[in-house]
């Protein structure tokens, strides 16, 4: 996966990508947790709103 026409003779460009995979999946799962209680409060607000309208 090379960023410049694919041939770039540098391969540490896949490690670089496997630190940025590494980091982007550390922050998401710990902000996993944030977004099901989100996703959860959204989902008791809905339910709750048609009857408070």
């Amino acid at each position: 996966m090379g960023l410049v026409g694919g041939s770039t003779p540098f391969p540490a460009w896949d490690v670089v990508w496997v630190v940025v995979f590494f980091i982007s999946y550390g922050l998401f799962s710990h902000g996993l947790d944030r977004l099901v209680v989100g996703v959860m409060r959204t989902n008791a607000y809905y339910a709750v709103a048609p009857e408070e309208r």
